[in-house]
Formats: structure tokens, sequence, C-alpha cells
């Protein structure tokens, strides 16, 4: 029986993040873990290229990930997101598409969204992760679009699946009511790309 998938997400705490969000989170979180699965550097993989409708397999128009590396990848989009707590994470092997990962993942922020995890670099140790409440963290993101005033645009360089890239290139813009424009894994090959205006982070 096919998961409906509201138009819209009802709770207050994810009203402000839109379906290129999400798609923008999931994306760079399929790379990173697909990066690590075959130790090589995440922009070395051609992630930037996928769409929503790039199948996760390793069909010759797929993402490359082998049954391995879709456990993995769910795994660890379940435990950002928390998909266990609405018991819908098994549709993300049902649904092997960038889309159909962005539907799952809606659908369980509508039922429930009250906490969101990342886990830590592992510069300084090994990787943990860690917890945080959705109000504090948009509370948190409310203080520095106060703090950037008049900016008209965001260009980021950060993987959005972090914690700062989450709060500066995901939350702070939608609160700020500018764009975004997503520049990470790619180089910034000219300063022709940046308008006066822009917060680049």
């Amino acid at each position: 029986m096919p998961l409906a998938v509201p138009d819209q997400l009802h709770c207050t705490s994810w009203e402000i993040l839109s379906q290129q969000d999400l798609f923008r989170i999931i994306r760079s979180l399929l790379a990173s873990e697909l990066a690590a699965s075959r130790c090589q550097p995440r922009n070395s993989l051609p992630w930037r290229v996928w769409s929503e409708a790039t199948p996760l397999d390793e069909s010759s128009f797929g993402a490359g990930l082998d049954s391995l590396d879709l456990l993995r990848a769910a795994a660890a989009l379940n435990e950002m997101f928390h998909l266990h707590e609405t018991g819908i994470e098994d549709y993300l092997l049902a649904r092997r598409t960038l889309q159909g990962w962005v539907a799952t993942v809606t659908a369980s922020l509508a039922r429930k969204a009250e906490r969101i995890s990342f886990r830590t670099s592992g510069s300084t140790g090994e990787p943990r992760r860690c917890t945080h409440l959705l109000s504090s963290l948009i509370e948190e993101a409310d203080y520095f679009a106060a703090a950037f005033p008049g900016r008209s645009r965001l260009v980021s360089l950060v993987p959005p699946h972090h914690i700062y890239g989450f709060l500066w290139t995901v939350l702070l813009p939608q609160r700020a009511g500018i764009p975004v424009l997503d520049l990470d894994g790619a180089v910034l090959s000219a300063p022709s790309q940046l308008q006066p205006g822009d917060l680049v982070v």
C-alpha cells in the first residue's frame, strides 16, 4: 500500500523546509556515505549531476550504490531525521530514487518533527551522533539571520547535511527569505559569480 505523502509539511518546525532543501540535504548525505564506503574524496564522485529522478542503484544512470551502500545510506538518513520514530524507515529501501527518499522524509516529518541528529566529523576523535531540538536550531538561525541584515543571497560552499551547513545554508536563508546559490562541491571559478549583498558560507 503506497505511503501517502502530504502536499506540504504540517509540523510548524518544518514548514520552512522546502522539497529542494530536503533534496540538497539527502543528496549531500548520500554522496558522503558513498565516498566513505569507497574511500574516495567526496568531490571525486559525480553527485552534483544527480537529480530527483536519479536511481540509487548501479545502473548506467544510477548513483552507484550497491546493496550494502544502500543499507548504510538508509541507516544514516534514518538516524539524521529519526524516521524510526514514525515507523516508515523501511520505505527508504522500497523507494530507490532521490525523489522517493525526499518523499519518505517529508511524510515522516509531517507526522513527527521534534529532533534532528548530526554526526561529528571525527577530526578530534571517533565520530558521534549529536541530537538537537529543531526549535533550538530555528532560534539559532533566527539570531544569525538578524546579525546579517540586508543580504540578498546566500552562496553555499559547504555540505548542507552537516550541522553548520544545515544552520547556515538551509535554515538561515529560509528564515531570512533569501535564495541560495549552492556551490557545494563546485569551484568558485571567478569573483564575477558573486554579487553585492551575498553572504558566502
